[in-house]
Parts: structure tokens; sequence; C-alpha cells
């Protein structure tokens, strides 16, 4: 092969990587694109779920039956104004004020409104409450197993009742009328914003035991 020939392969060689590459990039940036625009289209459903629901806590707060009831339905209208703010940031994509720093906070007091107003009046008001509470509690156990990932969870007890939650299949609803627990309690226990007593840690693990057919210890859940 002559000196002429190798460079002409050389050259064709060299063509055929550059239009490799240059097609390679053009496919990263197409899919990271696709990627964006599809984190956006969460984020703008998340913020009409947040506007929703505050229709429909307006409408709870003018039928409220008690002062408690106004309660609880007042902070949560409080936290869906913050909730709001938080969804526009991310609509937005940047955050001058810091408003996300405020995410778990704001979570834990709605929906601490939330089942506090549910209790009371033994039902919920409106049509989208219940699609938003859905929402954040699958955003806290998903934030939650992002954090254990990376060696922070809240507490390992609270990581584990709800590692056992799914496993059994279940809902918090499903979870607290198995145990007896509160089902708010049940929430701040997964969160790691509570730490639940022996006698309640012997509850979870009799429910886990039982429905998945095998030995569950209190001992368990702390491991």
């Amino acid at each position: 092969m002559g000196p002429n020939t190798q460079v002409g392969l050389l050259f064709c060689l060299g063509r055929i990587v550059y239009a490799a590459g240059g097609a390679w990039m053009r496919w990263s940036d197409e899919d990271h694109s696709d990627l964006a625009r599809q984190v956006h289209r969460e984020h703008e459903l998340f913020r009409a779920q947040v506007q929703d629901a505050r229709d429909d806590v307006r409408l709870w707060l003018r039928t409220a039956l008690s002062k408690e009831e106004q309660f609880y339905l007042n902070e949560m209208a409080e936290s869906l104004e913050v909730l709001e703010r938080i969804a526009e940031t991310l609509v937005a994509g940047y955050d001058p004020n810091g408003e996300h720093q405020h995410w778990d906070t704001c979570v834990g007091s709605f929906l601490d409104g939330f089942y506090g107003a549910k209790a009371l009046r033994g039902e919920v008001v409106g049509t989208y409450l219940g699609r938003l509470v859905a929402y954040l509690e699958q955003e806290v156990e998903t934030r939650q197993q992002a954090k254990a990932k990376k060696g922070c969870e809240p507490t390992r007890i609270g990581q584990n009742i709800g590692k056992f939650k799914e496993e059994c299949g279940w809902t918090y609803d499903d979870l607290a009328a198995k145990t007896g627990i509160d089902r708010k309690q049940i929430f701040h226990h997964v969160q790691g914003r509570a730490t639940p007593r022996p006698r309640t840690l012997k509850e979870y693990a009799q429910a886990f035991a039982k429905e998945l057919g095998r030995s569950i210890t209190p001992a368990d859940l702390k491991k």
C-alpha cells in the first residue's frame, strides 16, 4: 500500500469518526431537550394541581363547621400559598428567593392541616385536594429514597416502615387500618418527623409480619 493510499484511508477514517461524533452529539442534545421538556411539563402540572387545590380549600373554608376545622384549613391555605411560589420557581427554572428550601416544612404543614380537617369533617371537600395529597406523599417517599442512596436518610426506622409498607402494597390508609395507628402519625414516622414509641414499633412489626408471612420484629425496623 503506497503512502498516498494510506493518507487517503486515514482521511476517510477521520471523516467517519467526525461524522459519527457529530451524530452522537445531535442525538445527545435531542435526548437532553426531550428530558427538559418532560420535566417542564411535570412542573407545570404540579403548579396546576396546587392552584386547583387552593380553590378546593377556599370552597372548604366557606363551609367549615367549627373554629378547629378553620384552623386546619387556614394551615392548608398558608402552606399552599408557599407551595405555589415553589411551583412557580420550578416552572421558571430559577429560585432567586430560596423558596425551595421551605419544601419539607411546607409539605408537612399542608398534610397536617389536610388530615386534621378531614378527621373533623369525615370527608374531603372538593375534587383536587386528594390528588395533590397523593402526589406529595409519593414525592416525599421518592425524596427519602434519594436521600437514603446518598447515605443521609432522615431515620432508619422511617425508611424501613416505608419499605415494608411498599412491600405489602399498602397505602397510608391501609397501614393505619392494619395497625390502628393514626394516619398522620404514620406519615410523620415515615418522614422522620417523629420517632415511634416501642409499643408503636411492635404494632408496625406485627402488621408487617402478618401480611408478609415472615418474622419481622421491632429490631428489624431499626436496622
